[in-house]
């Protein structure tokens, strides 16, 4: 997944675009052996709203970024799979919208402030705990508080 993190940058900022700034945009792979090698795109934002129409906007992006050619009759429903380029696949098992009320979500923002990022300003965390699950491997690409996109 490490290798595509400028294409989900991409994704991420075409989203952007559009809408308005996340509080969170990550990827979440869990610790949990029924979701084995299944990442969660996690997204955070006063503006997201869970209509099927803003999932199959996302959608749309992630194949247009990854150049991914599907046939126009496949369902978004339960598992949803992105070809990548150089014929590598990841299962992203879910877009998850996360409520801006969660009652965790204050605490993976105020972890994002403290630890480390790469020169990219990724944050790269293995096995914590995160949003109420435990988590093996993420990758936060944008976290800032209500306050901190306002001040901008």
């Amino acid at each position: 997944m490490k290798q595509h993190l400028e294409k989900w940058r991409e994704v991420e900022a075409r989203l952007v675009q559009k809408h308005a700034p996340f509080n969170v945009f990550a990827l979440f792979l869990y610790e949990d052996i029924h979701r084995a090698n299944q990442w969660e795109v996690v997204m955070a934002a006063p503006w997201l709203n869970r209509r099927l129409s803003f999932l199959r906007e996302v959608d749309s992006v992630i194949k247009e970024v990854f150049e991914v050619t599907v046939p126009t009759d496949q369902n978004l429903a339960a598992t949803y799979h992105t070809a990548f380029v150089g014929s590598i696949l990841y299962d992203i098992s879910r877009l998850n919208i996360i409520d801006m009320h969660h009652p965790d979500l204050p605490a993976l923002l105020e972890l994002v402030t403290q630890e480390k990022h790469d020169a990219k300003g990724v944050l790269e965390l293995r096995h914590c705990h995160l949003l109420g699950q435990d988590v093996a491997h993420a990758f936060i690409l944008s976290a800032h508080s209500v306050a901190q996109l306002v001040s901008k």
